[in-house]
């Protein structure tokens, strides 16, 4: 698009060229030109650098929506757990954050997300048969 626009631009100073026969209005058009061109120029980097704002703003915007509807599936699939599938309700400590959470876990997951720092966090089944022998 860029390129069809110099490529027009060039072609009008070339036909200025050979219809003004009158130098000094050939020059002051052809200096007038590039002010008009520098001035479309400056507009369309202005807008483009607006709409690059707008996407970054639309783009945050939707990575905290994103983040809500996560916490709502992970809240969603542990009611579904609880209801349907066993398992017991635990509070974790973060090795990583120290965030305290209760998460409803089944002896078979070997992992969990932390829901703050979102490192992964292995779970030990065998901890506590350790601690016994």
């Amino acid at each position: 698009m860029l390129e069809d626009f110099k490529k027009e631009m060039m072609q009008f100073i070339t036909d200025m060229e050979n219809k003004i026969k009158d130098e000094e209005t050939l020059a002051y058009m052809i200096k007038r030109t590039e002010k008009l061109f520098d001035t479309i120029m400056d507009t369309m980097n202005t807008i483009i650098e607006y709409k690059k704002e707008e996407i970054n703003n639309l783009e945050t915007r939707q990575d905290k929506q994103q983040k809500r509807m996560d916490e709502i599936d992970e809240r969603l699939k542990f009611m579904y757990d609880d209801i349907y599938e066993g398992g017991e309700d635990f509070e974790i400590d973060c090795p990583y954050c120290n965030f305290k959470f209760d998460a409803f876990i089944d002896e078979n997951e070997k992992e969990i997300t932390c829901p703050e720092c979102e490192n992964v966090i292995e779970l030990d089944w065998n901890e506590n048969n350790d601690e016994n022998n």
